[in-house]
């Protein structure tokens, strides 16, 4: 698989391609933080469907690296500017990947 397709595979999973803290509190976040967490998961989304044909025609590796981190740096700034930081989104979308009550909590509010 090209570099491109793993980026754009990457960024069409909605992931901030930055390491996972694991959920430490067992996915007890407040309805404030799910609020903001699926604000900053639109954002994301749409973000990646932004990059993804950009990245799909990327010429070379370096151009699609280069794509591949103002993606990251765009991604970031909207979980910023939904009110969370970086580590919190990622420990969120941990636990709702493996909580289902949690995953219910969040389809509730999207």
């Amino acid at each position: 698989m090209n570099i491109a397709r793993r980026i754009t595979l990457a960024l069409s999973m909605g992931l901030l391609m930055v390491p996972i803290t694991y959920a430490q509190n067992g996915g007890d976040f407040s309805q404030q933080k799910l609020e903001k967490y699926s604000e900053a998961q639109q954002k994301i989304t749409n973000i990646s469907q932004q990059y993804r044909g950009r990245l799909n025609q990327a010429q070379d590796r370096d151009k699609a690296i280069e794509l591949q981190q103002q993606a990251q740096q765009q991604m970031a700034k909207a979980v910023i500017s939904a009110g969370l930081t970086v580590e919190e989104y990622n420990r969120i979308t941990e636990a709702v990947q493996s909580e289902p009550q949690l995953r219910e909590r969040l389809r509730k509010l999207q």
